[in-house]
Order: structure tokens, then C-alpha cells, then sequence
């Protein structure tokens, strides 16, 4: 499913790569995405939290929080997620493209 990003004209995919074969991780991270493509985005930061301590470093799961939080207007919220992903893959364009998009709503 492609979502719209609120900031921007631009879709992008909410899914990513399985996390590992363990049945914990990969039903968090299914319930996660399946929450974060219907637009329930609270109940979604609820299982990246959890998927988030089986992992602290995934970087698909800090962009997915990050991304909830740009849903919910909760800019702020969103750098520190961004800023996680930064710090590991300086390069990654959906943290940059994320980072971005805060910035510009919170008027930086």
C-alpha cells in the first residue's frame, strides 16, 4: 500500500524488509506495518516500541515510528527517530527525506 506523506507530494511504501525469522519479530513486525498502512498510527508506535526492544538499531522500525510521528503531527517526536536512523546509515533517504519534512513544518 502507498501512503502519501502529510508534508509532501510524494508516496512512498510502508514496508520493509523482514526483521528475522524468530515468530515474535516477524508477527510484531507485521502488526506494526498493518496498523501503520491503515493510518492507526498510535496503536503502530505501540508495536515499534516493542519491536524497537528486540532490536534498538533496526532502521526499519525507528523510520516507522518516525514516520507514525509525522502522521500525528508530533514533529519533534519524529527527529529523534530520524536522528537514531542518522547515526547508524547517514545516507538513508527515508530518515533524510523524514528529517526533511519535520524540519520544514516545525518552520527550520
Amino acid at each position: 500500500m502507498l501512503q502519501t506523506s502529510p508534508t509532501s507530494n510524494t508516496t512512498e511504501a510502508a514496508t520493509a524488509p523482514p526483521l528475522s525469522d524468530t515468530t515474535a519479530e516477524l508477527s510484531l513486525f507485521s502488526k506494526a506495518y498493518n496498523l501503520y498502512n491503515k493510518g492507526e498510527y498510535e496503536e503502530a508506535i505501540e508495536y515499534f516500541d516493542k519491536m524497537l526492544q528486540l532490536d534498538p538499531n533496526n532502521v526499519y522500525t525507528l523510520i516507522g515510528k518516525g514516520n507514525s510521528f509525522i502522521y500525528l503531527g508530533k514533529y519533534v517526536e519524529a527527529l529523534v527517530y530520524y536522528d537514531k536512523v542518522l547515526a547508524i546509515d547517514p545516507d538513508n533517504i527515508r530518515a533524510l527525506n523524514g528529517k526533511g519534512s519535520a524540519l520544514d513544518d516545525l518552520g527550520k
